[in-house]
């Protein structure tokens, strides 16, 4: 059975599917054995780890110029298809900002 059955939208599924996929890596068993065990459709599974890596070779180099300083009370996230949030503190340079998507462009 698809748990994802009762999510609405295709982003809901994609965060679902990010989590798990998240889950089986940690859990160092094969894909076959971790959907065996959690009671998920091996092609869905399948299906959503293809288009996760899909995903993740959409992102593009950005240039970052600082124009005007960030507001002092203004924090925001970067969350990645598979989950990991990355909060970058009021008062980021754009230096800063251009490492953490050096970075985004490199994590697998």
């Amino acid at each position: 059975m698809d748990p994802t059955n009762t999510l609405r939208g295709n982003e809901e599924k994609r965060a679902y599917w990010a989590g798990v996929i998240q889950a089986w890596k940690q859990s160092g068993t094969s894909q076959t054995k971790y959907c065996e065990e959690n009671k998920l459709s091996i092609a869905t599974f399948s299906y959503w780890h293809k288009q996760l890596l899909k995903q993740k070779n959409l992102l593009v180099p950005v240039k970052v110029r600082e124009s005007r300083p960030l507001d002092a009370s203004a924090v925001f996230w970067i969350e990645t298809p598979l989950g990991v949030k990355i909060f970058v503190p009021s008062g980021a340079s754009a230096s800063d900002l251009e490492t953490i998507f050096k970075l985004l462009a490199v994590i697998k």
